[in-house]
């Protein structure tokens, strides 16, 4: 089912940051869970779903083999590979990112293949599978032909910004149902008297 909806989002402020390992905060995180995603999602029952990753088993304790959704393309064409996932969680893990919090419990990350992943953690963890859905995924090779490789800290500067964004979805989004065709950003500042 698609919907010609434009959604708007208003906030009181811009997001700071378009880098989905950039800034751990609720404006941020809200503006960039409407563009990327991660391997789990949950819904509105907050019922942990697949997302990018269709399916997963834990055959040890500590160990996590996931299957990734195929036919799943970046916004530019790329194919979403078990190398973008190994990138990514690599990138999330590094001690400038905000996000390691999330892979705190992580040993190793390895692809197995072109679409299958094993993710080993130092101990079992219940919130390993929650924890992915906001590790948002990235085009491997996009971020290193433009020199992001490594997730930015508060002491560099950012790459880039959002500037009163208005995204669309793209035409290869994997999800059959879209609900909006585009999302508009809409900053809302308050002034008061003094």
């Amino acid at each position: 089912m698609s919907y010609k909806l434009k959604a708007k989002y208003a906030g009181d402020c811009d997001a700071l940051s378009m880098d989905p390992q950039g800034r751990l905060n609720a404006t941020d995180f809200t503006f960039l869970r409407q563009m990327y995603e991660g391997l789990t999602t949950t819904n509105s029952a907050l019922e942990l779903l697949p997302a990018l990753a269709e399916s997963w088993e834990n055959p040890e304790p500590t160990l996590w083999r996931f299957k990734l959704r195929q036919g799943v393309k970046f916004h530019e064409g790329q194919d979403f590979t078990a190398e973008d996932v190994v990138f990514t969680i690599g990138r999330a893990r590094a001690d400038t990112s905000a996000f390691k919090v999330f892979c705190a419990t992580m040993d190793t990350v390895k692809a197995v293949d072109d679409y299958t992943v094993e993710i080993r953690t130092k101990a079992p963890d219940p919130l390993f599978l929650n924890n992915l859905a906001s590790i948002f995924m990235m085009d491997s090779g996009w971020a290193k032909e433009h020199g992001i490789e490594k997730a930015p800290n508060a002491k560099t500067p950012e790459k880039y910004y959002s500037d009163n964004a208005a995204r669309k979805k793209p035409k290869l989004y994997w999800q059959k149902r879209v609900i909006q065709k585009a999302l508009a950003f809409v900053w809302i500042v308050l002034i008061t008297a003094m």
